[in-house]
């Protein structure tokens, strides 16, 4: 056999895990900094982040589901009852 060495690649599955701590340390700074301010209601944040989704897939629901980690029929229905809490609220 011919002795090539092959450079040391990083498992796609490690840099995946290293990167999903690195989004949780974000999300636990941000988490720190808003209720250091206050108390927040969890709906608050769950509408930001569909708002979020839905800005960045360009109100594609599909493809915000993936973002948020859900299904379709998931987000549909978050959608949904958001407008509904919104029409309530008015």
């Amino acid at each position: 056999a011919i002795g090539i060495r092959m450079p040391d690649v990083e498992s796609p599955s490690v840099g995946l895990a290293q990167q999903d701590n690195a989004s949780h340390d974000q999300l636990l700074a941000v988490a720190q900094r808003t209720l250091q301010r206050g108390p927040v209601r969890l709906s608050q944040i769950e509408e930001v982040y569909i708002e979020v989704a839905m800005q960045l897939s360009e109100n594609n629901i599909s493809r915000a589901a993936t973002l948020l980690g859900l299904s379709r029929a998931q987000l549909d229905y978050r959608l949904k009852k958001m407008s509904l809490d919104e029409s309530s609220t008015q």
